[in-house]
């Protein structure tokens, strides 16, 4: 029974890592960008679920709108992408970090999902991507980015960059704050280790200002009224 059981696990994670790799290089060829959001969100919800990880979500009714979105949520673990992955009910991209285009299997999902690279220094280049994730945006597509830029290391939230609402501003997307709560205690930085537990998402209202700096206190402020409840372990 033991091999057989062992036997069916590899079995499931050879499936799931080949279709993790494999359909993200056909989106790219085909316009299949929306078969492959609904596949990770499916994925992601299977693969939390065989890590014992529960998912508890919350506000998702506040989601009026579903284009034209722009979704920023806090960064302590590498579990947030799979739980805002099965957490979320529409389609996004990722706003991901340029060092990870290098990193193939986040890369493909990254651009098959409809996503953008970015670096945090001010170039050219990078002026030309904020540009064309503000026409994406004002086009109805919704993405998702972390303002801190990076994973916390001590579970405290990080100094959120006015680049984020900035694009928001520019863009007249419409803001929705999620706070992720609990990843990371199962997975903090320099683990390797998932530990069995909850996960709990919150979706706020609609953050609403006339200017990129208003927006970004009253973001933090949504964000900070969490922190209490959140300290590392």
């Amino acid at each position: 029974m033991r091999v057989l059981f062992n036997l069916l696990g590899d079995l499931y994670l050879f499936t799931t890592t080949s279709l993790f790799v494999f359909i993200p290089m056909v989106a790219l060829i085909f316009p299949l960008r929306s078969f492959s959001s609904r596949f990770m969100h499916l994925w992601s919800q299977v693969l939390l679920r065989s890590f014992g990880i529960k998912l508890d979500v919350s506000g998702v009714e506040n989601l009026e709108k579903t284009k034209g979105v722009l979704f920023v949520a806090n960064h302590s673990s590498y579990l947030d992408v799979p739980v805002l992955f099965a957490s979320l009910p529409c389609q996004f991209g990722f706003v991901a970090k340029i060092s990870l285009l290098w990193f193939l299997p986040i890369s493909l999902w990254v651009y098959a999902t409809g996503g953008l690279f970015f670096e945090r220094r001010r170039t050219k280049g990078e002026f030309s991507r904020m540009m064309k994730l503000i026409r994406f945006v004002k086009a109805g597509r919704n993405f998702l980015l972390f303002p801190e830029g990076t994973r916390t290391r001590t579970g405290k939230l990080g100094r959120f960059s006015p680049a984020a609402f900035k694009i928001a501003t520019l863009s007249g997307a419409t803001v929705y704050p999620i706070y992720i709560k609990g990843s990371f205690a199962l997975l903090p930085p320099g683990s390797f280790f998932v530990r069995q537990g909850v996960v709990n998402v919150t979706i706020g209202d609609e953050i609403c200002a006339t200017g990129s700096l208003v927006l970004l206190e009253k973001t933090s402020r949504w964000f900070a009224s969490f922190q209490k409840d959140e300290l590392p372990r």
